[in-house]
């Protein structure tokens, strides 16, 4: 919306409060975009579509516009009602004698989709018109259907169009098993209710690169870890697969109630409401739509933007800390003593023991959730529950006298110890043998925390790879906390991109990254941008390592075609030998501020610092000598967690020496322990924001027109030090660039700094 349009709504909106035709809210009920401004006839006017919150309302083909159109439509005893359309549209209510509860269809029309069904189910060799015959008629039942008609003939259609791909035309097995499904719900009473709902449950659901989270309007939270198969599957699969865990989690709860489901995903709102194209995505709104028919209930998915879906993000993210199993060859060990065992009690589809296994959260193959809800009787269970369950494991099998093979860590402040020693600290004869892992051996192996999980493979391998307890740091050596937002932030700036997109078919992140850096490359004027919207994607690996990514082939191509494309390298806006000594009165002057900003600039000037270098300085940096200042960086951009790295200021024999305007400086700083403090109270470091904002001042009043910045002094020290004859290997030394591309945008190239060049056929 234009600036004109965001007044005139604003002016509109104001006139809607004032009739009291709207009123405003506390809190937002649902997330809705119903403004717009149309000027089909030259003025403007604010249309405010409501179509989104009346979900029962259904949009007529034509508008009852003209009275007299009107008049021939309703009958001689019908009736009529008037309402004012700039007021928004109102519900008018029907007399409850006329009201209906429900629809249903007529017998004669279920009976024929039936038949039609039947036939086709037992026909050896259906011809595509045969099957083409089943979508018009559940077409056709389309007002109680909803979307489970629409799922089953977008599967119809799949099999139409690879018609020539079957043999002969016979049914495949998918066919019938959408044949069985759809034939229960045809048989099953089928209505749909006018009424509102007498049960409703909410629930948000997100879905990550490595887990399912959903969380209930109540806080309930539930996660369960991705297979390495759903790992690999594109992003609406894995959110349409959370809508699937949600309605699991809570199954007791949304037993006969509409469930509203809130999802940061808008692609998966019309799968779930009619299916997709996209095999894998239909036959999983299938499944979906088929549990809920089982639990009588329904459900009407939401979106809602990232930022309000917080917590279930926060739950699809955090890796479970209770998601261990033991190695494959001490269970091979206990087995054989202690087993054979029939059946894991407390597992998952990732770290599962046996073939059949109970599980604590919904999770694919399990047999129950919930083990307690089962008969423990007829089978040897193989019990390693978390810590908090283990009391509750312990005393059912000991109420219902069932074998079972339970391990747990041999603690003696256990409460379960009683349940399993006599007095003397032997153990009880219901203890009939045990299994020591012997103290300090490596046994149990971390689930979907992949962190964890290099950390164990080090503790394998020693001497073969780095020693476990570096891992860690290793990971985060690179980066800063100002590196992790920058790469949230430039990651959130994709998110909006790829959300912004109309896209027709499923295509993954990774898929679209070359295209958004290619849009990147060509709004930016640096190749810095690109650079680092690419590390915002992959950076992600390092700054939050259980962020799965795999890079499109693509991407090398996109790499080296940004580099041949890339804009000439913009240079930092420099100062010029007049415009820097301007500065010097400004250190020796008795305001602190003046003096504060000028002695910043020299230190800058004089030791190629960058700004947060020299900002962050503590007075136990430096150390002053006879002949020069020792300065000790300890975090820089190309330093993290490193040793810290020094840097020398020499001392002149004139009024211009760096290192006596620090002295005299700090004589004026006498109370605080940074080398530039703030001058707002707390004994804090000056930001860089204020200092950027006191230097613009100071450039004003010495009437210096240029767009100079904290970085200008160092790459003005650096284009000084090439055009007076200095070494690029001890320029590097000095500067401690980043990068080489880094270095092209402080040194400027001019006659002087490229005199040995320009002049090579001299020295021939």
């Amino acid at each position: 919306m234009n600036a004109e349009d965001m007044k005139f709504t604003g002016d509109e909106i104001a006139k809607l409060l004032q009739t009291k035709a709207i009123s405003k809210v506390d809190h937002i009920p649902q997330v809705s975009s119903s403004l717009f401004v149309v000027r089909n006839t030259g003025k403007p006017r604010l249309i405010i579509n409501l179509s989104r919150l009346n979900k029962s309302l259904d949009c007529p083909r034509f508008k009852y516009e003209d009275l007299a159109l009107v008049s021939r439509i309703i009958s001689p005893v019908g009736w009529l009602a008037k309402y004012d359309m700039k007021s928004g549209y109102h519900h008018i209510g029907i007399h409850p004698e006329h009201q209906i509860a429900e629809l249903r269809p007529t017998p004669e029309r279920l009976s024929k989709t039936l038949k039609t069904l039947y036939f086709l189910k037992n026909k050896p060799c259906p011809t595509p018109r045969d099957r083409l015959k089943l979508t018009g008629q559940l077409s056709s039942l389309w007002l109680v259907l909803g979307a489970k008609g629409s799922l089953f003939t977008k599967n119809i259609y799949k099999i139409v169009c690879a018609f020539s791909l079957l043999d002969s035309g016979i049914l495949m097995p998918e066919e019938k098993n959408d044949l069985s499904i759809l034939e229960k719900i045809l048989c099953n009473p089928l209505s749909k209710s006018l009424l509102p709902p007498l049960k409703v449950f909410t629930f948000s659901t997100d879905a990550s690169a490595i887990a399912l989270g959903v969380v209930s309007k109540t806080g309930l939270t539930f996660s369960r870890p991705l297979t390495t198969e759903e790992a690999r599957e594109s992003s609406t699969y894995r959110e349409l697969l959370g809508v699937q865990f949600g309605i699991l989690c809570f199954v007791n709860d949304v037993r006969g109630s509409e469930i509203h489901v809130f999802t940061d995903n808008q692609n998966i709102i019309p799968i779930i409401r009619k299916g997709s194209m996209v095999l894998k995505l239909n036959l999983l709104a299938i499944e979906i739509h088929e549990k809920l028919l089982n639990l009588s209930a329904s459900v009407i998915p939401h979106w809602i933007p990232r930022e309000e879906n917080k917590l279930a993000d926060a739950a699809s993210r955090f890796p479970d800390s209770d998601d261990w199993s033991i190695m494959q060859h001490v269970f091979a060990k206990v087995n054989q003593k202690l087993g054979p065992a029939d059946i894991d009690r407390f597992a998952s589809c990732l770290n599962k023991k046996l073939c059949r296994f109970n599980s604590i959260v919904p999770s694919p193959g399990t047999e129950a959730v919930d083990a307690f809800t089962q008969d423990w009787n007829g089978s040897v269970n193989y019990c390693v529950p978390p810590i908090n369950l283990l009391f509750s494991t312990v005393s059912f099998v000991l109420k219902h006298k069932c074998p079972a093979i339970i391990g747990f860590p041999f603690w003696p402040a256990l409460p379960i110890m009683p349940l399993l020693l006599n007095k003397d600290g032997n153990w009880k004869p219901i203890i009939k043998d045990i299994f020591r892992i012997p103290k300090g051996e490596v046994f149990l192996i971390p689930g979907s925390d992949r962190e964890k999980r290099l950390i164990m493979i080090a503790q394998l391998n020693p001497g073969k790879t780095i020693p476990p307890e570096e891992i860690e740091a290793c990971l985060m050596a690179g980066l800063s906390e100002a590196t992790k937002k920058t790469y949230t932030s430039e990651f959130a700036k994709f998110g909006s991109w790829r959300d912004s997109l109309s896209r027709e078919f499923e295509i993954s992140d990774e898929e679209l990254l070359p295209l958004y850096l290619m849009t990147v490359a060509r709004e930016s004027r640096s190749k810095a941008a690109t650079v680092t919207a690419a590390l915002s994607f992959f950076g992600k690996k390092n700054a939050f390592p259980n962020v799965v990514v795999s890079p499109s082939p693509l991407l090398n191509l996109v790499n080296k075609g940004i580099s041949k494309k890339a804009p000439p390298v913009r240079h930092k806006e420099q100062v010029n030998t007049e415009e820097l000594l301007s500065f010097f009165p400004l250190a020796r002057s008795s305001d602190k501020f003046e003096s504060r900003i000028g002695t910043l600039v020299v230190l800058l000037f004089s030791d190629f610092l960058r700004p947060n270098e020299a900002l962050s300085l503590l007075k136990s940096n430096l150390i002053f000598g006879k002949e020069n200042l020792e300065v000790k960086i300890i975090h820089s951009k190309a330093n993290q967690n490193g040793s810290p790295e020094k840097v020398f200021i020499s001392r002149l024999n004139d009024d211009r020496c760096p290192v006596k305007i620090l002295e005299d400086w700090l004589l004026k700083m006498d109370k605080s322990i940074y080398v530039f403090p703030s001058f707002s109270g707390a004994d804090r470091p000056w930001s860089y924001d204020a200092a950027l904002k006191e230097l613009k001042s100071t450039i004003a009043k010495l009437g210096i027109k240029k767009n100079i910045t904290l970085h200008s002094f160092r790459g003005s020290a650096a284009t000084a030090a090439v055009e007076a004859g200095c070494s690029e290997a001890e320029l590097d030394r000095g500067c401690r660039w980043k990068s080489s591309s880094s270095k092209k945008s402080y040194v400027q190239s001019s006659s002087k700094s490229t005199k040995n060049v320009s002049s090579i056929l001299g020295n021939i």
